[in-house]
């Protein structure tokens, strides 16, 4: 029961965390288009070449940076997905274990079948038996 009074609290964080992740991000994008909408760039100088494939430049390097920022946010939400996906077959995997050695034990318990002799001669027949 303490274990999943812990896993509430987790997923009540990282719920939270999300929240507040969130609003920040909406928060920084409305300072940045505000900021942006008042103090527009101005360009006085001739658009030759160099200019022209300056600017190009550095829009394709915000790109990648954009889409890097993105991977990498993806990459850390799929290795946590993965790792509470491994978590969780853990923990079912030991379940399964700890249900079968339970019935193992319990049919210990009970106690053996008794051993037909025709069993015993079928054993020895295939060099299973001691003799």
């Amino acid at each position: 029961m303490n274990l999943r009074r812990v896993e509430t609290r987790r997923a009540i964080a990282r719920r939270w965390c999300s929240r507040i992740l969130f609003a920040a991000n909406v928060l920084l994008f409305g300072v940045i288009a505000i900021f942006f909408s008042y103090h527009r760039a101005a360009f006085d100088g001739d658009w030759n070449g160099p200019t022209v494939a300056t600017m190009a430049l550095t829009a394709a390097t915000i790109v990648m940076a954009a889409v890097t920022l993105m991977v990498g946010i993806i990459a850390i939400w799929g290795y946590a997905t993965l790792r509470e996906q491994a978590e969780n077959i853990a923990r079912e995997t030991a379940q399964d274990a700890v249900d079968e050695m339970r019935r193992q034990i319990a049919l210990l318990s009970i106690g053996t079948p008794p051993n037909n002799n025709d069993d015993d001669d079928e054993a020895e027949t295939l060099g299973y038996g001691g003799g």
